[in-house]
């Protein structure tokens, strides 16, 4: 599962899909834009956009699936409540409600700034008993020498009980703070459509999103 509100999603987010299938081999990797976020302060966009982008910028990924479980499921959006309905979904037929040895392994993809925030989560020691928690952070030194000394300490976490995996990814300056804030602008400073798919750019404008 990667979760996020996808407000808009941006090339990152895809970066992150497609090394978490390549690196763990996934069977399938679940992108699930978020409901309500209970934990943001300001107004998300409209689900149904969020919800389209996600499946334009995505579609070019075998093995995602959108799911729109947390959109349809209304209130506030909990990762515990989203992983019980994947569990439900893949569980075993016919075999028991807990947990089945040949149940598929879940795998929940973060970054690294979620990461530090995981102990605020809603239910977050059911959700680390649950899951591998697959984590990206930025390899800035992959090409030396001393690359593993570079390696994120993961001691805190798994002195918690996270099962924690990395995702090594390549350094980017993208967020979709920045694509929100800079539509507006008029070419040629429009630098935000370098930050977002072509397909989901012109999603964007043909929609007048984030347009102030």
């Amino acid at each position: 599962m990667l979760g996020g509100s996808f407000d808009p999603p941006h090339l990152a987010h895809h970066d992150l899909a497609k090394v978490a299938i390549k690196t763990l081999g996934l069977n399938a990797l679940h992108v699930v834009p978020t409901g309500q976020a209970w934990h943001k302060t300001r107004q998300l966009s409209d689900a149904q956009h969020r919800l389209a982008m996600t499946r334009i910028a995505f579609a070019d990924l075998s093995g995602v699936v959108i799911d729109d479980c947390e959109i349809t499921r209304g209130g506030d959006s909990y990762t515990c409540d989203t992983l019980d309905a994947l569990q439900a979904r893949y569980a075993v037929p016919g075999g028991p409600s807990a947990p089945h040895e040949s149940d598929p392994e879940l795998v929940l993809v973060v970054g690294w700034d979620q990461l530090t925030r995981f102990t605020t989560w809603h239910q977050w020691q059911n959700i680390a008993r649950r899951v591998v928690l697959a984590v990206a952070y930025r390899c800035d030194a992959a090409d030396s020498a001393d690359a593993t000394d570079a390696l994120p300490d993961l001691a805190p976490w798994q002195h918690l009980g996270l099962n924690v995996v990395l995702l090594p990814m390549r350094p980017v300056s993208i967020s979709s703070t920045y694509v929100r804030d800079h539509v507006s602008d008029a070419p040629p400073l429009d630098a935000w459509r370098e930050q977002v798919s072509p397909e989901v750019a012109h999603y964007i404008l043909q929609h007048n999103l984030y347009q102030t």
